[in-house]
């Protein structure tokens, strides 16, 4: 060994390196969790989605006046199923979306038959 080296060139790269893997790990780590929550985000819009249109369809069933006591609707990504219990002048509905990776979006609705309105809306 040389007097000129004092060994301190093997730490210094030795804590670099570490650095440097800690700052990369860290940042696979953030990739992951921002795709999960684009993934997550874009499910529950789908859900959303599903429970706006059928929304739109039971306000226009209940209009006409053919409410039917249960049906569903089909989705390309999943299905609704709608229920209803007729308790004049107070109808309950139950809606339940769920989508084909079987997450799923629950609503329990009091609409008044008299006043053509949603007296509750209850997510579940």
């Amino acid at each position: 060994m040389n007097e000129r080296e004092k060994g301190y060139i093997f730490p210094v790269t030795l804590l670099l390196s570490l650095f440097l893997s800690s700052v990369l790990l860290h940042q696979i780590e953030l990739y992951r969790l921002e795709k999960a929550f684009y993934t997550e985000s874009g499910e529950l819009f789908e859900l959303e989605s599903m429970m706006r249109y059928t929304w739109v369809k039971v306000e226009e069933e209940l209009v006409v006046g053919s409410f039917p006591p249960q049906y569903h609707i089909d989705f390309p990504n999943g299905n609704a199923v709608i229920t209803s219990i007729d308790q004049y002048p107070v109808k309950q509905i139950k809606i339940v979306c769920t989508t084909a990776k079987g997450r799923k979006y629950e609503a329990s609705i009091q609409y008044d038959m008299n006043s053509d309105q949603v007296i509750s809306w209850v997510d579940n």
